[in-house]
């Protein structure tokens, strides 16, 4: 028999207790130490609209439904993330009724949003479908934003038109942002400084990145090897991936934006009843009309809004906003730049609603101006007679462009749905035609800032750098995301490429923009859904479109302005600057090939 003594049992029963709620406390600290923190929920890349919109659909039987989902079979319908089949080529001046079996693209959308089906409206709900088948110009240029000290005085834009700031004038909305996306870099990797004063910074990738040459200028290639844009003391001039010349320069407080040899815009502020106004006269292959545009103050920013040349009469507005009730095909009769874009844009192939009609007039208004820009840069560089297509030379294994979605279509419808809805609203409240405005002393927030207004199409080219002093190009067409709700200190809001041509900024792509650049696309987007308005009403009732209301056409005195005459010259000035700033860049690179 083994004894133990009482003190062998006290300190065996110590040991137990102390394993019994130690070790366990101990387990529990080290297991909370190992947890990883936890993480707030990723914020959305951007806010879900809240204003009514519209959503197109096509289902397969007849009759009226109300709420929920249609039912029939066999539509070929896309569903959110499908693809529309290509419509018939055709312009945005509008075309012929097309024939034949229908299927139009249908998209999730807000729950008050209405659709068509086909053989009878449905109102509510979302459309269910088959499998999927098928400044004015924007004040983008390249100068700094300004800050106005309040007051009507004419704006005078600062010397250096290609930095950033605050405020906008005949000079605001700097074409270059800074580039957020992946493979922004850190910055050059080699420098050489040429005998001949010329500065080379190459990129990551080995390619030379800019050039700064002996007299200032600085040129940012593109990642196909090519100049993308070019930076002078005045002036800023961007290369398209696939053709095409855009340049912007400010020469005594006149702002100046060239498309092409022939196509442009002149841009001059004026005071109109003590009021600050700005107007643009834009030359188009020999036809010369002006836009305007009044002023406000936001936070100590002067800004410009779109006034409207003419305006419709409210019942006009409210039956472009409503479904027809059937749905109808249209061929635009569109020219050569539709099948140029073809792997981008598809138009809808049938129409329930004149919302989607204006979504693909804005759409392919944007796109033919771009491709005509081509042309003309083509033309002037080749100095020949080929009038074929661009070619397109761009480097298109890293790009991650993608077309069109249904989903960015019906972001886009969303926003001609909400423009209508207001210019019905203001057109009810002044049926004597006059554009009634705040005072432009009272603070008003820009559209572009608007929390409901989050979808942009660019209408300018835009050119984006990288930090490594490359650059990439967001083309008329591409379509922006805004992030951010407030601006930085340098009046710039966060965006991301939603949707991107060929060689230009990827999707997904993010980078800081100008409020006014916006504000400008914002401007641009008006202007266009006004001129397909004008379409709209002399298309109506034609080629299997429904009747409309009179529109009820008048004049805005608010809107109307003598065009500058001086317009046409200044733009040819400007591009024999332009010409001698790309001498200058090439004799430079060249330059540096032999050093």
């Amino acid at each position: 028999m083994i004894l133990i003594s009482t003190k062998e049992v006290s300190a065996y029963l110590r040991s137990i207790l102390l394993l019994l709620f130690v070790v366990p406390a101990l387990a529990l600290a080290q297991g909370t130490n190992n947890n990883p923190p936890k993480k707030n929920p990723p914020k959305p890349a951007a806010s879900t609209n809240t204003h009514q919109g519209t959503n197109q659909g096509h289902g397969n039987g007849g009759g009226s439904n109300s709420g929920g989902h249609p039912s029939g079979g066999g539509s070929n319908a896309p569903r959110s993330g499908g693809q529309a089949p290509h419509g018939n080529s055709g312009a945005p001046s509008g075309g012929n009724s097309g024939g034949g079996q229908h299927n139009a693209p249908a998209s999730g959308g807000p729950s008050n949003s209405t659709y068509q089906q086909h053989g009878g409206s449905s109102s509510g709900g979302q459309q269910g479908g088959g499998q999927g088948g098928g400044q004015p110009a924007g004040q983008q240029g390249g100068s700094n934003p300004h800050t106005a000290n309040g007051g009507n005085q004419n704006y005078r834009p600062p010397s250096n038109p290609n930095s950033h700031g605050n405020n906008n004038g005949p000079g605001a909305g700097p074409v270059s942002g800074t580039h957020m996306g992946p493979g922004s870099g850190s910055g050059p990797t080699r420098t050489v400084r040429t005998s001949s004063g010329n500065t080379f910074n190459y990129g990551q990738n080995g390619h030379v990145a800019s050039v700064t040459t002996h007299t200032g200028t600085v040129a940012h290639f593109g990642p196909n090897g090519h100049v993308a844009s070019i930076h002078t003391q005045n002036a800023t001039i961007i290369h398209g991936p696939r053709g095409g010349r855009t340049i912007v320069s400010v020469h005594n407080n006149t702002r100046i934006v060239s498309f092409g040899a022939n196509r442009g815009y002149v841009q001059n502020t004026f005071v109109r009843g003590g009021a600050p106004f700005m107007q643009r006269t834009y030359v188009m292959n020999g036809r010369v009309y002006a836009h305007v545009y009044r002023g406000f103050y936001w936070h100590g920013g002067l800004y410009y809004r779109y006034v409207p040349a003419y305006r419709f009469a409210p019942g006009y507005y409210g039956w472009a906003h409503r479904p027809w009730g059937i749905s109808i095909g249209w061929g635009w009769g569109w020219g050569p730049w539709y099948p140029y874009y073809g792997y981008y844009f598809s138009p809808y192939p049938v129409y329930a609603s004149p919302v989607f009609w204006l979504t693909d007039y804005i759409l392919a208004a944007e796109l033919e101006a771009a491709y005509q820009a081509q042309i003309d840069a083509q033309a002037q560089a080749q100095a020949s007679e080929n009038s074929g297509p661009p070619s397109d030379n761009s480097d298109q294994e890293s790009s991650n462009n993608v077309t069109l979605s249904p989903e960015v279509k019906q972001a886009i419808a969303d926003e001609v749905s909400a423009q209508l809805t207001a210019q019905q609203n203001s057109a009810s409240s002044n049926p004597g035609g006059s554009s009634a405005a705040p005072s432009p002393d009272s603070d008003q927030l820009p559209a572009a800032l608007d929390p409901n207004q989050r979808t942009f199409i660019v209408s300018t080219a835009l050119d984006e750098q990288n930090s490594d002093g490359s650059a990439c190009v967001l083309s008329p067409g591409d379509v922006l995301t805004r992030l951010t709700d407030t601006p930085d200190a340098n009046g710039n809001v966060n965006v991301m490429v939603t949707s991107s041509q060929k060689g230009d900024c990827s999707s997904g792509d993010q980078f800081s923009i100008s409020v006014q650049a916006l504000q400008d696309m914002h401007n641009d987007f008006r202007q266009h859904v006004d001129d397909g308005l004008q379409k709209l009403s002399q298309s109506a009732g034609q080629n299997g479109m429904p009747a409309a209301p009179p529109a009820g056409q008048q004049p805005n005195a608010s809107g109307q302005v003598t065009p500058d005459t001086k317009a046409a010259a200044e733009l040819q000035s400007e591009q024999q600057e332009a010409d001698q700033a790309e001498s200058d860049v090439n004799q430079a690179s060249s330059s540096g090939t032999n050093n």
